[in-house]
């Protein structure tokens, strides 16, 4: 297992247990943060220390992210890191899994909330279309005329007051009838 330490920027390659609990003993400039990173699965775990003296901890298994209930003191961050480091399947214990979380979120909300959850559609709403299209028909009206000659001529006007009041009436109708 490949693993790699990075203390504020500094990086120590194949850390050993010492090298994770050094990096507790020693006293935290703020912003003060390590993380432990498994390059083999892409998983790893983030600690930062807080001003009175916990730590924030967010686990990554290379799936979905962990978080403890509350901040970890310094021997729970170093067991947690150790038992990582190590392999140990029980680091992953000490979090909540966002999967976890979101299930116990979902089924509380249920037991909550009896309305039916929206559903997203992949269409615009009707208004909306017709909205799109009235702005390009209030622009321009195109007009088709045949020529003696028996040749087709094609002529664009802009709409004029009348025409526009028009059509926004008849949008307006539409509107109000598809709402109904």
């Amino acid at each position: 297992m490949a693993m790699e330490l990075c203390i504020n920027g500094k990086f120590t390659t194949d850390p050993s247990a010492d090298d994770i609990g050094r990096a507790f003993n020693a006293p935290h400039p703020k912003g003060w943060y390590l993380v432990l990173d498994n390059e083999d699965d892409g998983s790893n775990i983030e600690v930062t220390a807080r001003p009175e003296g916990t730590y924030d901890v967010t686990a990554d298994d290379g799936h979905r992210e962990g978080h403890p209930a509350r901040p970890f003191t310094a021997d729970q961050a170093k067991a947690a890191l150790l038992k990582y480091r190590a392999g140990e399947r029980g680091w992953r214990e000490a979090f909540t899994w966002e999967d976890d979380a979101e299930e116990d979120e979902e089924e509380d909300g249920k037991e909550q909330n009896s309305f039916p959850t929206a559903k997203r559609s992949s269409e615009p709403p009707t208004w909306a279309v017709v909205v799109v299209i009235a702005s390009f028909a209030l622009v321009v009206i195109t007009k088709e005329q045949s020529n003696e000659d028996g040749s087709d001529t094609v002529s664009v006007d802009v709409c004029t007051p009348m025409d526009k009041q028009m059509l926004k009436q008849l949008l307006t109708d539409w509107i109000m009838k598809d709402s109904n």
